[in-house]
């Protein structure tokens, strides 16, 4: 699943993460990120959400979701929990075509850290 290379038109991204059963949700998330547009830091620094069968529940850092889209996902019966620690960590590179740009970021929720040669 990781290191999972993404290619557009736009240009190329490589993302991966340890997380165990989080690792899925947060691959997804970061390629969503980078087809919105994201860079290397805002597809690492993207708020997080997983649901997982078992136990029946959607986790999700503070800021991830809106108020009212927790409300009408509780009405429809599912269990919300906000996470209290951050979870994974998240590398990415990104290379932009028409630019040439190549940006790198570290997932802001641990202490690694980035460069580029």
């Amino acid at each position: 699943m990781t290191p999972t290379f993404l290619e557009s038109e736009r240009g190329l991204a490589i993302l991966g993460t340890p997380g165990g059963s989080r690792i899925v949700t947060m691959v997804l998330l970061g390629a969503l990120a980078w087809m919105d547009g994201a860079d290397a830091e805002g597809i690492v620094g993207h708020p997080r959400v997983h649901h997982q069968y078992i136990p029946d529940s959607l986790s999700f850092e503070a800021g991830a979701m809106e108020e009212e889209l927790q409300a009408a996902l509780a009405e429809l019966g599912h269990e919300l929990r906000e996470s209290s620690r951050p979870w994974g960590n998240m590398q990415a590179i990104t290379l932009d075509y028409a630019t040439g740009t190549l940006t790198a970021a570290s997932d802001p929720r641990r202490n690694g850290g980035s460069r580029i040669r």
